[in-house]
């Protein structure tokens, strides 16, 4: 209970696949096209629902362990997320997301450790 092996390796095919098919469309933001944000507004949203559906209990303390192997890998996978931003304030936008919080650990990391 509490596993999840391979979370790391889900994680990065996930951005390796945005980065490969998505390319195009990273690199016109980079270069200042506006008008949408495709990483808050589409790729953020779709992964983060999709995790948090499929895989609830990735941050369960009951196992510390597995809690600190998953919340390493987790927040791994935000910050690769994070860093397909083009522009400050695209991060800004993705960090102010709804999601961005809701999958973050809910807990006191502390408290959890202590569990």
């Amino acid at each position: 209970a509490g596993s999840c092996d391979g979370l790391a390796a889900i994680y990065a095919q996930l951005v390796e696949g945005v980065q490969q098919r998505c390319g195009v469309v990273l690199q016109l933001q980079a270069s200042g096209v506006r008008g949408f944000d495709f990483v808050t507004n589409a790729v953020w949203p779709a992964f983060a629902k999709r995790i948090l559906k499929t895989i609830p209990k990735i941050f369960t303390p009951a196992f510390p362990h597995l809690f600190h192997k998953n919340y390493q890998a987790s927040m791994q996978f935000v910050e690769r997320i994070e860093g397909l931003c083009a522009h400050r304030a695209d991060l800004e936008r993705l960090r102010a997301h709804q999601l961005h919080a809701e999958f973050l650990p809910r807990r006191n990391l502390p408290v959890s450790f202590q569990l």
